[in-house]
């Protein structure tokens, strides 16, 4: 099913894209500058660019999942060839949830271009960044429930100096930046539905770097705990 699932989210906008492409013009909007006016124009063909990219990252998702399933296969120890699987089922779920994230923007793109051509229209008819706001939020709140079922890896996850030391400062630390990917998630969602505009963009990286800033010291501090009980 799984496979099925990230088969689709793969190949449906590239679907999309090729009967949608039909009821456009030649040319359509393909650039906007910082107030959303439209300032370049270009083939209606440059819409195949997203489909292609989706397709790509696909594959290099399929290829590290594929490491872990033959890990989980090949390695020696009961407990590594769990880990292994596990980190697989997580990883499909990420490239699910890539995927859709994904899916939503290409779609946007497309309808966007769509009624700006059909209105005529010098300024974006959809605001693209608001509906980045919106699908990147959710995606952070999905990987944040999703990263405490990750075990030690070299690959996924909150990976530090600190976490790869031992298994516990590991499944705190993906706990605490799980935690800390929700609250991410549901702030950029809310200043999406506020804001809109390039200051979503700028509220997302913000919040994101505030993420990193505090990660690191929290995985440092659950791994000074996991030395001090032994």
């Amino acid at each position: 099913m799984k496979n099925k699932i990230l088969g689709i989210t793969t190949f449906l906008p590239l679907v999309v894209t090729l009967i949608v492409i039909n009821f456009l013009p030649e040319r359509i909007p393909r650039h906007y500058d910082l107030q959303g006016n439209i300032d370049a124009w270009g083939s209606r063909y440059t819409l195949f660019i997203f489909p292609v990219v989706i397709i790509l990252i696909t594959l290099i998702w399929l290829l590290v999942i594929k490491y872990f399933e033959k890990k989980s296969i090949s390695a020696e120890e009961d407990k590594e060839r769990k880990e292994a699987g596990g980190n697989a089922k997580v990883l499909y779920v990420v490239a699910i949830v890539e995927n859709l994230v994904f899916n939503v923007m290409c779609y946007s793109f497309i309808f966007s271009a769509y009624l700006e051509v059909k209105s005529n229209a010098q300024v974006m008819a959809i605001d693209i960044n608001t509906v980045m706001g919106v699908v990147y939020g959710l995606m952070f709140i999905v990987l944040g429930n999703v990263m405490s079922k990750c075990k030690r890896n070299s690959v996924l996850g909150l990976r530090t100096p600190w976490s790869m030391k031992n298994d516990i400062a590991w499944a705190k630390s993906q706990r605490w930046g799980g935690i800390s990917f929700i609250v991410s998630g549901i702030i950029i969602i809310i200043s999406a539905f506020i804001y809109g505009g390039l200051a979503v963009i700028g509220i997302m990286l913000g919040v994101l770097t505030l993420d990193a800033v505090l990660c690191f010291p929290l995985s440092y501090i659950a791994w000074k705990k996991s030395e001090e009980r032994g």
